[in-house]
């Protein structure tokens, strides 16, 4: 097994021109905190991980994947930037993450689907903070919340951050996991890194999928 290491880069998945806090200023910030992973299993780049319990806060946006990402990004930027109830001013942390919403179909017990037009939009806590210390948003849309530990295969890969990029390595990653015998448990996720200034082709973004511990 190889040993813990801290993922790398931020970014967006969409352009954030009417963003309340213009991209650059985000990135002023020379270092990001980032919550770590174990490695169980790596294959070129996909790699097995182990993460533990993470705090987190997230917004569910409507709308397609790119508006849910940019309005979800602008609430939560805002409780980072202090719109709490401290007004203090949160280390911003990597990576931003995005998932579509699972719901129930009618009538049936056991039986979801996804929503393609209902996403949740998250972004990591420093790890100095716990549930009760973390400051409380001062928009009701926003939630604190702390994530399970979790197994999930992940697949790295650089380019745009567009639906036909991460489609591919989605459909790469499935197909990864049907030729290994895995047991996938959730929706996709998606993490975007690096500035939105960056070039495309040195930009590290992820899917990640979330795996049963049998």
């Amino acid at each position: 097994m190889r040993s813990t290491k801290y993922m790398l880069a931020l970014g967006l998945a969409t352009a954030l021109t009417a963003c309340a806090m213009e991209p650059s200023a985000y990135y002023t910030q020379t270092h990001y905190t980032n919550p770590t992973y174990t490695i169980v299993q790596g294959e070129g780049n996909i790699e097995t991980r182990n993460y533990q319990s993470l705090l987190v806060a997230e917004i569910t946006e409507n709308g397609d994947r790119e508006t849910a990402m940019k309005n979800g990004y602008e609430a939560l930027n805002s409780y980072f930037q202090g719109a709490n109830s401290t007004g203090e001013k949160i280390a911003m942390t990597e990576p931003v993450m995005q998932f579509a919403v699972f719901h129930s179909i009618h009538g049936m017990t056991d039986a979801r689907t996804v929503d393609n037009h209902k996403w949740v939009v998250r972004f990591f806590l420093p790890v100095e903070f716990t549930r009760a210390s973390a400051p409380q948003p001062q928009d009701q849309n926003v939630r604190i919340l702390e994530t399970n530990p979790m197994k999930v295969v992940a697949i790295s890969y650089s380019g745009r951050w567009s639906n036909e990029n991460i489609q591919s390595n989605e459909d790469t990653l499935k197909e990864y996991i049907n030729n290994n015998a895995l047991h996938a448990v959730d929706v996709p996720a998606y993490a975007f890194y690096d500035s939105p200034a960056s070039s495309p082709w040195s930009r590290h973004n992820e899917v990640l999928i979330k795996l049963s511990d049998e």
